[in-house]
């Protein structure tokens, strides 16, 4: 294997275990892994890209356990070799090989154990490798040689968002397209870490930030950490603050059919509802029917197949097999062997459908995509976000969603600026693809009122930024915005009120800051005003 930018001696800068580990795999370099975390420390040994050999700060992790697990060693053999390491100064491994309390081939089994588990555990940790320029080291241990980048999936694969934070939050910024590994990484995806669903959302534009964040459960926000971290110790991805265009040749689309129509449905409806649309696809051109004499038990079939479709159309994948959103998957399980055994192709086997063939394969998939869909706990949360999306009537394309997000940020550097009719200009489009986002809509609406500043409405538009305050608490430009409502109609003592609400959460907020001084200004103006009139009665 072609050996690239490791050095011929000394370390490399500390970086994450995974990256190391892969390249020595990959290159079949020969050295030591030094590394460590907040509370632990290992070594790894590696011959040729294999580790051949490890060791772990904790103390359950030694030989001398894995012989115990495997009744090799009693308990009271095991208790006199701990105390014979410390009294000697020695490992555990001389001490049982002088001792003869176990075999070489005993031994070699039990790191064969050992090593796998000190690798899982090490997936996360910080280290350097220190290049060995002779092979030599590995005839003063036992070898046991495991596969490093398998044995460190694992770890990933069980590794928590804590343990992943230190590598992926200080990246956030960066944004991700396909790199030089992506087509060896990315197919291992599902299968070691669990899920591959960033594999169609890296499109060079989204940042890491973007990627997680969009996640529509706990599980899967943890699902895409141990994503972008496997991706990029692997190189299996680029990364830069700027958008990267994308290296990958995009295949071209298939050719579009000739146009059907589609039954008529409400812009707001459910992704299923058109998928479900496009399969009842009009009767085709070439009439399969004509000049076929049917049978009575042909017609009661063709015609509950064509009535069974017709139904779904509009019902999402829960209504399609007849369950309630949550349930249980043993439930989901049996519903879906109910519902497929009816629909299932054989068993309509020697009965003649004609048209209605075509229109059975596409009910039985429709079937299959909703079992697939709702019981994989990845795509369900995928598509449960879809539907909310779509059903507060924005867009569901994660593309679009993240370009509306980047542009959202524009708006409020616009805003922030002063440039409130700038950030109106750029505001409608955004607003559409975000629907469902209460800070968006509310700086829509907002932006939209300025433009105006029509009085008579100024209550009602303060009362929605409040509702949708409380939808998203975090947003405390919604409160801001009252403010300056507040102001424009002439109440200054609420003006103030809630400028200084915003400055109670974010001391820093400088449009609340710019706000209560001006509101201050405003009082103290119209208290002059009013002392000086009261003077002059009095004369």
């Amino acid at each position: 294997a072609t050996q690239t930018a490791l050095p011929a001696e000394g370390n490399l800068l500390e970086t994450p275990t995974l990256y190391l580990g892969w390249r020595m795999e990959r290159e079949a370099h020969t050295g030591i892994l030094e590394l460590f975390g907040a509370t632990e420390r290992a070594r790894i040994f590696c011959y040729r890209g294999q580790a051949v050999f490890a060791q772990h700060s904790d103390s359950l992790l030694h030989v001398g356990i894995e012989l115990l697990k495997e009744g090799i060693l009693t308990p009271e053999q095991f208790k006199v070799a701990c105390d014979l390491a410390v009294d000697r100064g020695i490992g555990i491994y001389e001490v049982l090989k002088a001792e003869q309390l176990a075999t070489e081939q005993q031994l070699r089994m039990g790191y064969k154990t050992l090593v796998p588990q000190i690798l899982e555990r090490t997936a996360t940790l910080t280290g350097r490798f220190r290049y060995t320029a002779t092979d030599a080291f590995t005839s003063l241990m036992p070898a046991a040689s495991t596969a490093l980048v398998a044995s460190l999936l694992a770890g990933v694969a069980k590794a928590q968002e804590k343990d992943l934070e230190p590598h992926v939050t200080p990246r956030r910024p960066l944004r991700l397209a396909p790199g030089e590994s992506w087509n060896d990484v990315a197919p291992l995806l599902a299968s070691t870490v669990g899920s591959d669903s960033l594999t169609r959302a890296i499109n060079g534009r989204a940042t890491i930030a973007q990627l997680i964040e969009v996640s529509p459960t706990p599980q899967e926000r943890l699902a895409r950490n141990r994503q972008v971290f496997v991706l990029m110790s692997t190189m299996a991805v680029q990364a830069s603050m700027e958008a990267i265009p994308m290296g990958r040749p995009v295949q071209a689309p298939p050719p579009t059919p000739p146009p059907q129509p589609e039954p008529m449905q409400s812009a707001a409806a459910p992704p299923t509802t058109r998928a479900a649309s496009r399969r009842m696809a009009a009767p085709p051109a070439v009439d399969l029917d004509k000049g076929k004499v049917f049978s009575a038990a042909d017609e009661d079939a063709r015609v509950r197949i064509r009535e069974t479709l017709a139904s779904f159309d509009g019902k999402n994948f829960w209504e399609i097999l007849d369950v309630k959103q949550g349930v249980d998957p043993g439930t989901l399980k049996k519903a879906y062997f109910a519902l497929s055994r009816d629909f299932h192709p054989d068993s309509f086997a020697g009965l003649q459908l004609g048209s209605m063939e075509s229109q059975l394969d596409a009910l039985f998939s429709l079937i299959q995509e909703a079992y697939a869909t709702l019981s994989d706990e990845n795509k369900r949360g995928e598509y449960e976000a879809k539907i909310s999306l779509s059903k507060g009537g924005g867009s569901t394309d994660v593309a679009a969603i993240f370009q509306a997000e980047s542009e959202f940020n524009r708006i409020k550097h616009l805003v922030e600026r002063g440039d409130l009719s700038g950030a109106q200009r750029l505001i409608a489009p955004i607003a559409a693809v975000l629907a469902s986002h209460e800070e968006v809509q509310g700086y829509k609406l907002f932006l939209d009122w300025w433009t105006t500043k029509n009085g008579s409405s100024a209550d009602g538009k303060i009362r929605e930024l409040q509702e949708l305050h409380k939808a998203a608490p975090a947003a405390q430009a919604l409160v801001e915005f009252q403010g300056w409502i507040y102001m424009e109609i002439g109440n200054i003592k609420y003006a103030k009120g809630t400028f200084k609400k915003v400055l109670d959460v974010e001391p820093n907020n400088p449009g609340a800051g710019r706000g209560l001084r001006m509101a201050m200004a405003k009082a103290q103006e119209a208290e002059k005003a009013s002392g000086g009139l009261r003077g002059f009665l009095k004369r």
